[in-house]
């Protein structure tokens, strides 16, 4: 900013204002002598009359001085004058920091091209021109490792590679904030701060205080209307599926509101070829812009699955209309069911809850055999207990435990009455397999009602839906527990009459890498209805499965660290979806694998010394930014000095009309009038 005046040959006229002083000095004025008789009356009264006159004289000598000073200066018409290019002109000195917003939003597509194509080419065009002659930091979405520093225009040039989307893991408002405090710590004439961006709201979940140390210029690049709607979320229900069994894709669908699209998923394999199909199903986005739709899907038996989500049909945001995830389907299971010298009804209910196709079905997740004694190579043991096991049995249990194994016991209703007569050694060996001491309640031989329990695990997480009315299960009789405090309760169960609740289906550890699971009764008719409720098959056998939360397949957003547990490897090698191999070793200290450097999206590979696939790792784009809700400029970037341009050539616009210099002499026209009235 500079002043300057429209007319600057009327400063010629200053020396006028000298004129009121030589006239006053030639025409001075003496005071008449005047004979009177007598002043003895009237002195005192001369004396103070005379102090005033000399200072109402001085005083209209300087208005009138003033006044002339004023009139030549209105004559000359004083203007702001805002320099003509953004670096000052010469001798001036500028500096500017361009604050670039490099979301993945940014790729809308609006008049056959992208905001950030639209962006390069602003920022490319003001380096050459507007800011040829000055120094400039650029600042992006994702801040740098360094420090963004002051470099001149040409050298920006020189390095300049076109704008790329990058994740965007702080808000856009935080790099502007921090190019003002830039810009506030450097001398210089002329300070441009410049952002370029759509003006999402998660880019600004707060409004910027009012900056007033230079320009602010602020290229809105948000569409008039953003016709885009996008895949932001996909998952399973259940969250650990069973091949060859029906589950459902939920996919999460953002657009506007009222907009109708159609949603389609399928099922493919790692090399991208089709398995599985699901039907399309239109989905009509609610007012809050957001929307789920279920399609049932049918997963065939292959260790990874990759379940892609599609948008159907073109919008002015591509990227997001594709969403996927990868899941590994549990691998088959050894499960030994332990059996009694005589066969029980409870027994045989286990059985075909196990393996309800008994043998026949080669994609069921389980092998499930009987037998007396547990194998080395059993992954999970399932017990039904109608008397306490011995000191040897448990400590066999035990042992299967500790080197991985998953012990599911079934008690018989009662026992808890035999547990104070065993030695203190047999209580001692049992005690870690239980979720606690057994204890003599009159309430277990009363009804019991099932219901969820305070906190649900991921194991019951999708069994609570009310289409599967746990309320239905209930237990004549089980075994009550004063559970110890590392003992969850996955399904709680209420006696009909007063009573506290207790546990009817327990889950603890006993500090080694398996599982046990406890449930309270038997599958017997006068012990409990859990061999004709629905939810009892997929409970025992999602209990003989590894936890979702143990996977080898993961799913992350770009930007993200991917992580991979693998006991018994100490080098894998990792392959981009670009094809690119890199060796990875166990984490020091850790005993996961760790890769940092993500930055492609798509399924990343992890296998060992023999070539074999043990680990996939899905990443994909931000699903947030699929979510399209603008700010309006004013609303987060408020203050006087702020330019708001729309393109390059309607900045230019702003600018041209700024350099035409404003007359700013309303003010003294005024006091002239002023002064003429006095």
């Amino acid at each position: 900013m500079g002043f300057d005046f429209l007319f600057l040959g009327a400063l010629i006229g200053l020396p006028l204002a000298a004129l009121p002083v030589a006239l006053h000095l030639l025409f001075r004025r003496r005071s008449p002598v005047v004979l009177f008789s007598t002043t003895r009356f009237i002195r005192a009264s001369m004396q103070r009359t005379a102090a005033r006159r000399r200072v109402q004289k001085w005083l209209l000598l300087a208005a009138r001085v003033l006044m002339v000073l004023l009139l030549v200066f209105i004559a000359a018409q004083p203007a702001k004058r805002l320099a003509a290019s953004l670096t000052g002109g010469e001798g001036g000195s500028s500096v500017a920091a361009i604050v670039v917003d490099t979301s993945y939003s940014m790729q809308l597509s609006h008049e056959q091209q992208t905001l950030l194509e639209r962006a390069d080419q602003i920022v490319v065009s003001l380096l050459q021109n507007e800011l040829s002659g000055g120094s400039v930091a650029i600042f992006e979405s994702l801040p740098s490792t360094q420090a963004e520093l002051l470099r001149s225009a040409n050298e920006r040039l020189a390095q300049w590679t076109p704008l790329k989307p990058q994740p965007s893991p702080q808000p856009l408002a935080d790099r502007i904030q921090a190019a003002m405090r830039l810009l506030d710590a450097q001398q210089a004439q002329n300070k441009w701060l410049i952002v370029l961006t759509d003006g999402q709201s998660r880019e600004f979940p707060r409004a910027l205080n009012a900056w007033d140390g230079g320009q602010f210029v602020v290229f809105d690049l948000k569409p008039p209307v953003a016709r885009s709607a996008g895949v932001t979320g996909v998952a399973l229900d259940p969250d650990q599926p069973l091949p060859g069994v029906g589950v459902e894709a939920a996919i999460r669908v953002a657009g506007r509101s009222g907009d109708a699209r159609a949603i389609s998923a399928n099922v493919v394999s790692l090399g991208d070829g089709p398995l599985a199909t699901a039907s399309p199903r239109i989905v009509q986005i609610e007012s809050a812009g957001q929307s789920e739709v279920r399609l049932p899907i049918k997963l065939p038996a292959e260790r990874y699955l990759v379940v892609r989500a599609r948008i159907d049909g073109e919008d002015d945001l591509a990227w997001d209309d594709v969403r996927q995830v990868v899941i590994e389907t549990p691998r088959q299971r050894k499960v030994k069911l332990l059996t009694a010298d005589r066969a029980t009804p409870a027994e045989r209910f286990v059985t075909l809850a196990l393996d309800p196709g008994e043998g026949r079905s080669a994609d069921w997740p389980l092998r499930v055999t009987s037998g007396k004694n547990v194998a080395p190579d059993d992954s999970a043991v399932v017990a039904l207990l109608n008397a306490w096991p011995t000191v040897e049995r448990a400590g066999e249990l035990r042992a299967a435990v500790e080197r991985g194994a998953t012990l599911v016991l079934l008690l018989r209703p009662g026992l808890q009455e035999a547990w104070g007569e065993l030695p203190a050694s047999q209580r001692d060996a049992i005690r870690p397999l239980l979720p606690g001491d057994p204890v003599v309640d009159p309430s277990a031989d009363r009804p019991h009602r099932a219901s969820p329990p305070a906190i649900a695990g991921s194991l019951l997480k999708e069994l609570l839906d009310e289409r599967f009315q746990l309320g239905a299960m209930t237990a004549a009789r089980l075994v009550p527990f004063n559970r110890s405090p590392d003992a969850a309760i996955l399904v709680a169960a209420a006696p009909t009459g007063d009573g506290a609740s207790t546990g009817l289906v327990y889950r603890h550890t006993i500090g080694g890498p398996g599982s046990i699971y406890t449930f309270a009764t038997l599958p017997e008719p006068q012990f409990s209805t859990l061999a004709t409720h629905p939810v009892f098959l997929p409970l025992i056998v999602r209990c003989c499965l590894p936890e979702a939360g143990a996977s080898s397949a993961q799913n992350v957003e770009l930007g993200q660290t991917l992580r991979l547990a693998l006991p018994g490897e100490s080098k894998l090698t990792l392959t981009t979806p670009a094809g690119e191999p890199f060796v990875v070793e166990r984490a020091a200290g850790a005993g996961e694998f760790v890769f940092a450097r993500a930055d492609q999206p798509g399924l990343y590979r992890w296998t060992n010394a023999g070539g074999n696939i043990v680990g996939v790792s899905n990443v994909q784009l931000p699903a947030d930014e699929a979510v399209l809700k603008y700010r309006d400029v004013p609303d987060v970037m408020p203050g006087e000095t702020v330019i708001v341009a729309k393109s390059l050539d309607d900045f230019r616009t702003h600018l041209e009309g700024a350099t035409q210099p404003s007359p700013r002499w309303s003010p003294l026209i005024a006091c002239v009038l002023l002064l003429l009235c006095l």
